[in-house]
């Protein structure tokens, strides 16, 4: 089976075939001190950020609740991704291109955002919320806690939606729970990470040792095996066995939990997440204001990586009454300067385009478009030649046409506004 598109280079060199060029023309690595490489990085980003905000891609289409500033809102504030440090699971750190990227592993050392799947582009709210008891979250909300000492915090990432859980009240072990890997629970005074996917009646411990070749294990010693499995060992003199082959070893349960690295104490329907804030700098606009002031239009930071809006319900209306769409209400609601500023005071869902770089999560057919859009800028300055370009042009016509065909590419009608005439004779 053969490999797709897995990174940049696999687009530039399909946009150097459409230029006529391969083999050894092809570039072999981002650094290359070359023509054609030096034309494709210039262009590149520019182009996929472009075709991007063409079209509503269904592979880089989002969605995320936003709550209007008051004064108390803080903003997100990522440090630059350092390749020594070692990062916990829902780390936030910047690139050194800006992007944001969230670790979806614990223990996450050197590995570099945009080229591992230990990272996942964050493209959710940049404010944060002081925790409010009275309200329910939605999925992908943060909030934030002060702690002691005084003067720390912790951002906390809402998991489920209807979210009144208090972000650091730990949930308790539950022998008849189901957790996943990832979940933390509270046990014996320590806060607890699962390791496996389906863990289910295995009390939280610290597993043992994992298992050596050259140690000589008594009767009874306990070891971790390359298979995730706790074993004892059933003889005296036990080297070189390995547990997972049989002998003298009995199997017991998996390793199923850790405790180290230590995370913040959190319900489980809660992520702590390592990440700085800072306070906005910015100036209101005219006829707006914080959320806690009465008579001003209310300002909603638009998420990041946001590129453009997508229409938030795509569909013709289900329900008509007299003959006409209905239920959709209309929406007063401008964006501005990176915000929406509206009349609301609640919270509102904007459903966006991201400003996806990861190849691997784009469709095959925005990659060969994205090639032969490349291809077609820079064709002239590598070749002399501008006999190609009638050519590039219309495969690029060509994918973007099937894309739209094969529903890559969002189209069709949207509901309109429910009419007035109709409103007022509900």
């Amino acid at each position: 089976m053969g490999a797709g598109f897995l990174d940049s280079l696999d687009i530039a060199n399909r946009a150097l075939q459409y230029c006529g060029l391969g083999g050894a023309d092809r570039i072999q690595s981002v650094d290359e001190d070359s023509k054609a490489n030096s034309e494709v990085s210039f262009v590149y980003d520019k182009l996929r950020r472009v075709e991007l905000q063409r079209n509503i891609w269904t592979f880089a289409t989002r969605k995320a609740i936003l709550r209007p500033m008051d004064t108390d809102v803080m903003i997100l504030d990522p440090a630059e991704w350092v390749e020594t440090a070692t990062y916990d699971r829902g780390s936030i750190v910047a690139d050194t291109n800006g992007y944001w990227w969230m670790s979806v592993i614990d223990a996450n050392i050197n590995n570099e955002p945009g080229s591992t799947t230990a990272w996942e582009a964050y493209f959710g709210p940049k404010q944060v919320h002081p925790h409010d008891a009275t309200i329910e979250y939605f999925a992908g909300e943060l909030v934030y806690l002060e702690t002691d000492p005084a003067g720390t915090f912790v951002v906390f990432m809402s998991l489920q939606n209807q979210n009144d859980d208090v972000p650091d009240t730990a949930d308790v072990y539950d022998a008849t729970a189901l957790y996943h890997a990832g979940d933390r629970v509270s046990y014996g005074g320590f806060m607890w990470t699962s390791q496996i996917e389906i863990n289910r009646g295995i009390t939280p411990a610290e597993p043992p040792a994992d298992w050596s070749a050259v140690t000589v294990y008594a009767s009874g010693d306990t070891v971790t095996a390359s298979d995730g499995f706790v074993y004892t060992s059933t003889a005296n003199g036990n080297q070189g066995n390995d547990p997972t082959q049989g002998g003298s070893w009995t199997q017991g349960v998996a390793a199923a939990w850790t405790k180290v690295p230590e995370p913040y104490e959190a319900a489980k329907s809660w992520l702590p997440l390592y990440v700085g804030m800072k306070s906005p700098t910015f100036f209101y606009p005219i006829g707006t204001g914080p959320a806690s002031q009465q008579g001003t239009g209310n300002l909603y930071l638009l998420p990041a990586g946001y590129l453009k809006r997508a229409p938030l319900n795509p569909k013709q209306g289900s329900y008509s009454i007299l003959g006409a769409p209905t239920g959709l209400n209309y929406d007063d609601a401008n964006i501005e300067n990176g915000c929406i500023i509206a009349p609301d005071t609640g919270p509102r869902m904007i459903r966006f385009i991201a400003d996806v770089t990861d190849v691997t999560k784009f469709d095959d057919l925005f990659c060969e478009g994205l090639a032969a859009r490349i291809g077609r800028e820079i064709s002239e300055p590598l070749t002399q030649s501008t006999t190609k370009l009638t050519q590039i042009g219309q495969a690029y016509q060509k994918f973007m046409s099937e894309a739209r065909l094969s529903n890559l590419i969002e189209v069709g009608p949207i509901e309109p506004p429910e009419d007035d005439y109709i409103t007022c004779r509900r």
